[in-house]
């Protein structure tokens, strides 16, 4: 663009010193000797050649009078040009015609500055104005960007709210507000489903594995007593999964009710130590449990169902994953909050361990369990007021439950 105007300026100096030399060659005569008299800002050399000598008729320039017939001649101060003439006695007359360049720089120095600064500030400005004020115009999309992804299946659905103005942002906001609506009652309807499903399948599932388990095994010939033992585990492994379901179900409606009542945490953890104690023999696992400060009875305020469904899930994710014949450390600390830990040694790698704390999320390397257990952890840790944070970090994986509500007893 630089070159361009300025070319443009070239081509429109160099058409004024034609246009001046041209016309005032035109107006010279020899025979008398008759010369336009100069303009202000007019420089001009006239020259007679007859062959024999070169006459001056008139000059005021101020130097560097001879170049090139018919050429151009550039300079800081001035430009000059050179015309001829041929006159009908066989002479000829030429003029060296000059202009001063002062408004020509003058013009330059103003299109550098535009191009080489106002320009780029100017677009610069351009940038920086624009991306504050897409910024400003583009909030309303932003929040609905962080709303969307905010929602999902796991809590109540948040509509978005809708613009003041008519415009396609409102059109695409009601759209979507729509999309919500239907996804939350197919979610509602899914739930239902789930809970009457569940509620149905649980009678009859106890009532198969009370029979089960009230058969004479000895009785039996050995391969049916297997068959009979296999049925057993089988079923309940079926009245967790529909416990769950029911549970998840009552979870997502927020129909849980929580009775909470003091908690003596390190005799819970006990109990489900001393459950599970035949299931860690199996595995060659060991319940290690450290308690800080070991000289108090550590009290806190949450539904115990609730409190044994959690250290329970965890403790049985300890014997699924752990290494056999490592310890599963159980650590009880007591400072403003009180910290149950859960950590075991495990071979299984694990990529995005927060991702565990989703439903139907689980390690699938290992085809047992359905991905409900740390989900439904999470959600009771939450409505009782705790917090359940996961770790991983080589090859050892622990669980940290933070309970903020503790009971302190006057000693």
């Amino acid at each position: 663009m630089y070159a361009k105007v300025r070319r443009a300026f070239e081509n429109n100096f160099i058409l004024r010193l034609s246009t001046g030399a041209t016309t005032l060659l035109q107006k010279i005569t020899v025979n008398p000797i008759t010369i336009t008299l100069p303009q202000a800002d007019e420089r001009f050399l006239v020259t007679y050649n007859n062959t024999v000598r070169t006459d001056t008729l008139f000059n005021n320039l101020t130097s560097g009078n001879g170049f090139t017939k018919d050429s151009i001649q550039k300079n800081t101060k001035d430009w000059r040009i050179t015309k001829s003439r041929k006159l009908e006695t066989g002479g000829t007359l030429s003029i060296v015609y000059a202009l001063p360049a002062d408004d020509y720089n003058a013009s330059m120095q103003q299109l550098r500055v535009l191009v080489l600064i106002y320009i780029p500030a100017a677009i610069i400005i351009s940038i920086i104005a624009g991306y504050f004020l897409s910024g400003i115009f583009l909030l309303p999309l932003k929040e609905i960007i962080k709303k969307a992804n905010r929602t999902d299946l796991t809590a109540s659905i948040q509509l978005l709210e809708e613009p003041a103005f008519k415009d396609e942002l409102h059109e695409l906001t009601v759209a979507l507000n729509r999309m919500l609506e239907r996804i939350d009652s197919q979610s509602r309807l899914q739930n239902a489903f789930f809970a009457a499903a569940s509620h149905e399948l649980r009678t009859p599932l106890s009532n198969l594995l009370t029979e089960l388990q009230t058969t004479k095994v000895a009785d039996i010939p050995g391969e049916m007593q297997v068959l009979i033992q296999n049925q057993v585990a089988e079923v309940q492994r079926l009245k967790k999964l529909v416990d769950n379901f029911l549970l998840m179900s009552r979870l997502k409606a927020d129909s849980v009710v929580v009775n909470k009542r003091n908690i003596h945490i390190a005799e819970l953890c006990m109990e489900i130590m001393e459950r599970l104690q035949q299931q860690a023999s199996e595995s060659g696992l060991k319940f290690m449990l450290n308690i800080s400060p070991a000289d108090e009875d550590i009290v806190v305020l949450a539904d115990k169902d609730h409190l044994t469904i959690i250290l329970g899930n965890l403790f049985s994710n300890c014997l699924k994953y752990g290494v056999a014949n490592s310890v599963v450390r159980v650590d009880i600390v007591q400072r403003d909050c009180v910290v149950v830990t859960v950590q075991n040694e495990t071979a299984v790698i694990i990529e995005d361990v927060k991702s565990l704390q989703e439903q139907f999320t689980r390690i699938e390397s290992y085809k047992e369990g359905f991905g409900l257990g740390l989900w439904i952890a999470t959600r009771l840790s939450e409505i009782n007021h705790a917090q359940l944070n996961l770790h991983y970090k080589n090859k050892v994986f622990s669980a940290a439950l933070r309970i903020c509500a503790v009971v302190r007893e006057a000693k």
